[in-house]
């Protein structure tokens, strides 16, 4: 709402979105292995074998049910933030690979191949400060922006709390996202 105070535009926002997910539900079934991206199943993590609670999980299932509902549209850009479900270590060590493939699927599907995306790394976790899984992701986050065109990383380490993993207070976190938006997006 600020954005668009401050500017005088219009500012939409799609939701596609799903907690708890894995980042392989958000591309076709098949796009990673077809990267030569593959984890075994017994090195995933135990959330993808919870089927019963976590039925999206399921390799390409976001992507059919979720994204394509958005393909038909334009966007000016798509905002990231998931990870927490791949910091289970072996899918952590592949996690930056994964993110380039999900962009650049995203992009050819979206029909635009400079589209900017504004990834948002994962809060620091006190069950998770210690987790090299958890880390592996956060730094993932980062570099992904050396790796991929029109990619903005957002730190949100020092403005979260870090007693949920969810953090409640993301004010201060939206206004970077707004101003991430704003000069990366707006201002190019």
């Amino acid at each position: 709402m600020e954005l668009a105070k401050a500017k005088d535009i219009a500012v939409g926002v799609i939701t596609c979105a799903q907690g708890a997910s894995i980042i392989e539900s958000w591309v076709p079934a098949g796009t990673f292995e077809k990267s030569g991206i593959e984890i075994p199943f017994q090195q995933a993590h135990p959330e993808e074998d919870l089927s019963s609670l976590f039925k999206w999980n399921i390799a390409g299932l976001l992507y059919e049910q979720a994204f394509l509902q958005v393909v038909p549209f334009s966007v000016s850009a798509v905002v990231w933030y998931q990870g927490e479900s791949d910091t289970y270590l072996q899918e952590a060590k592949v996690y930056k690979q994964e993110l380039a493939v999900l962009i650049d699927t995203w992009r050819t599907d979206l029909d635009n191949r400079n589209l900017p995306f504004i990834i948002i790394q994962l809060a620091d976790y006190q069950s998770t400060l210690n987790s090299e899984g958890w880390k592996l992701v956060q730094q993932a986050q980062l570099d992904i922006q050396q790796e991929r065109d029109n990619v903005m990383s957002v730190v949100c380490a020092d403005v979260c709390e870090t007693d949920n993993i969810h953090p409640p207070t993301k004010d201060k976190l939206s206004k970077r996202v707004a101003a991430a938006i704003e000069s990366f997006v707006l201002n190019n």
